[in-house]
């Protein structure tokens, strides 16, 4: 299989599955019929890829090309196509290791104001662009798969928004400051003091950036996460 990473309506992501000890790569595309997902999954350990199913989803315009990992699960943004009613925008959920995409409804106040996601500490976050205002509101989900969990936890202004997309956070560290991707530059945000500064500048090179974990075991090695035996203190 060729990975085609320019395509639009194809979507990937990495993960770790922890039921046997293994690496995956998943590709979820609605290119070639439209309306419908077809999910993917390559596993590292057997070098292989498998169909897992296809399913009446298709992604929304504001959806990214990588995926949010997160409760061991990789995550969209959806619309639900087989009803004939109006769309609903949700949020897909592939669970990486059960191999099942499911979806959580987002809550219904500010549904179609979303434009993106990310991870604040142990939460999914939603990233709200209020247009009438010039506002980007940061909403986490306190119950994870609950529709209308969120709360509205800051507020960003000084910041350009759009109608379509949104700048994404991509790490959160403990003293309370966000790191922000607008794809040109890098931006730092204070949550106690409601600042914004650049980290970096005019890195408009990847609309794609992700933060990972260095590590001097490849995944290639065949050397994972240690197991402890049931019972046996860490």
């Amino acid at each position: 299989m060729v990975l085609n990473p320019n395509s639009f309506h194809v979507k990937y992501g990495f993960g770790y599955d922890d039921n046997i000890d293994d690496y995956k790569v998943v590709r979820i595309s609605d290119g070639e019929n439209y309306g419908c997902l077809d999910i993917q999954v390559y596993t590292l350990g057997s070098d292989s890829w498998h169909h897992v199913l296809t399913i009446p989803f298709s992604f929304c315009s504001e959806s990214t090309f990588y995926s949010v990992l997160f409760n061991g699960a990789l995550h969209w943004l959806g619309v639900i196509t087989a009803s004939r009613k109006a769309s609903s925008k949700v949020i897909l959920s592939f669970e990486i290791s059960k191999e099942q995409l499911v979806h959580s409804l987002l809550p219904e106040e500010n549904e179609k104001e979303v434009k993106g996601m990310g991870v604040l500490g142990d939460c999914i976050c939603l990233i709200v662009n209020d247009l009438t205002y010039g506002r980007t509101n940061i909403w986490v989900m306190q119950d994870y798969g609950v529709q209308n969990s969120g709360t509205k936890r800051f507020t960003i202004t000084q910041l350009p928004i759009d109608k379509y997309f949104s700048f994404q956070p991509i790490w959160s560290f403990e003293s309370g400051e966000v790191l922000l991707d607008t794809t040109k530059d890098l931006n730092i945000y204070d949550t106690k003091s409601g600042k914004v500064r650049i980290a970096m500048s005019d890195t408009y090179i990847s609309i794609n950036r992700e933060f990972y974990v260095e590590s001097l075991v490849s995944v290639k090695s065949g050397t994972y996460a240690e197991k402890k035996p049931e019972g046996q203190s860490r």
